[in-house]
């Protein structure tokens, strides 16, 4: 219907992240994501509502704000020009999060429920899980990491 929303996902905050062995997990969805160990999750989920049918509706992240078209990057600004300066993570349309859900930010599009069919008038959560490998947060020093992508769903 055109409306634009946004949602924020937490990854949560992590003590010593250079001694860290396991990944970080984080979700924006409906339900609790079994995999999130750090206390962070998302605020809100992403809720449609469209008004006309679609066999063919995808959806696609774009690559945000500080991501090449391989990998997502989070940045500090407080770590400028150091080896914890950027951090990659991976977003996910299914809690497994398998190589074939992730939502690459080269443009890679998703179809909606396996299947991409929307039907009119029956409103729908688009879930989003994320991760970040701990060889990639082990990099992290003190401080915030943001990025910011766009959400399309394409019907």
């Amino acid at each position: 219907n055109g409306d634009d929303s946004s949602v924020t996902m937490d990854f949560g905050t992590v003590q010593n992240p250079a001694f860290l062995a396991s990944d970080i997990f984080a979700s924006v969805s409906a339900g609790t994501d079994p995999f999130n160990t750090f206390g962070g999750n998302g605020s809100g989920s992403i809720e449609v509502a469209c008004n006309i049918n679609s066999i063919t509706a995808t959806f696609e992240i774009g690559p945000g704000q500080n991501s090449s078209n391989i990998l997502r990057e989070m940045t500090n600004p407080l770590a400028a020009g150091t080896p914890g300066f950027g951090i990659n993570y991976r977003l996910y349309s299914l809690t497994e999060r398998t190589p074939a859900s992730e939502c690459r930010p080269d443009g890679t599009k998703l179809a909606l429920f396996g299947n991409g069919n929307i039907i009119a008038g029956n409103p729908f959560r688009i879930n989003v899980f994320g991760r970040i490998f701990a060889t990639d947060a082990n990099r992290a020093v003190a401080g915030i990491y943001t990025d910011v992508a766009t959400g399309t769903l394409t019907f």
